[in-house]
């Protein structure tokens, strides 16, 4: 198996963030990528906040916690963070705060990155189910 980052994008969406860390636990990973995007004018500062509280609580994992000050809005954000996970990471898993983890999501996403690492016809991996 290669060496495959996870990464999650936060931002102000606290329980969400919580459902997603709880999953993400029970998958029993060692190291995760949090990146939480700053706030925009408009915005309520104090969820923002507790989502920052809850992945700096982070105690079952190395994490590497990404916070920008500023908002950079979806598209540059996106591209600036699965750069930096590939600088310590062959492959990606990403999740962002609304995405709950199943218990085996992360074997499953590996496992499928293992079968199809070489067929030049996928692109990409999802994991959805309702």
């Amino acid at each position: 198996m290669e060496n495959t980052g996870i990464a999650l994008f936060v931002y102000n969406r606290p329980k969400h963030t919580e459902w997603v860390l709880e999953g993400l636990r029970q998958n029993g990973i060692e190291e995760l990528y949090i990146f939480a995007d700053g706030p925009r004018p408009d915005d309520d500062e104090n969820k923002i906040k507790n989502v920052r509280e809850i992945i700096n609580s982070i105690g079952w994992c190395q994490t590497h916690v990404i916070e920008r000050e500023e908002n950079w809005g979806l598209a540059e954000s996106t591209i600036a963070r699965i750069n930096r996970v590939f600088k310590d990471n062959e492959r990606l898993i990403m999740l962002e705060d609304d995405d709950v983890p199943h218990p085996d999501f992360i074997q499953f996403m590996n496992r499928c990155l293992d079968i199809y690492a070489d067929d030049s016809r996928v692109m990409n991996i999802t994991g959805y189910s309702p």
